[in-house]
């Protein structure tokens, strides 16, 4: 039955609140790089070549390993000036590589949408 995922235990509900932490941070920095950055849905669908995903995996990089001697990330989008990379601590990290993964889901499945409505016409 569709409805079942709304029938939880207590206990499954307290654990969806300490996940759900987690992803309010990682929305609140999508929201913070679309208001404050102004890297809007339109600027982002010109990333159609991972880009978004390979600067959220720089992030990624840095938490797992640290910073390289260079301060320069091993991973980095081709065309992406190096000085919008801004490490912070370990989970300032993971937000900024969440919200970038969210941006690059976001980007696909505004694609997705796209190429249906072109399919229905």
């Amino acid at each position: 039955m569709k409805d079942d995922y709304y029938l939880i235990s207590k206990e499954d509900l307290d654990a969806r609140k300490a996940v759900s932490r987690g992803s309010i941070r990682i929305r609140d920095e999508r929201l913070r790089q679309l208001e404050v950055e102004g890297w809007t849905p339109k600027h982002d669908d010109q990333w159609a070549g991972g880009q978004l995903a390979v600067a959220a995996l720089a992030y990624l990089q840095h938490y797992v390993f640290g910073i390289l001697d260079d301060k320069t990330p091993k991973w980095w989008p081709i065309g992406w000036n190096v000085f919008w990379f801004k490490p912070t601590t370990a989970i300032r990290n993971l937000e900024k590589a969440g919200a970038l993964i969210a941006a690059e889901i976001d980007r696909l499945l505004r694609l997705e949408d796209k190429n249906e409505v072109k399919e229905k016409t």
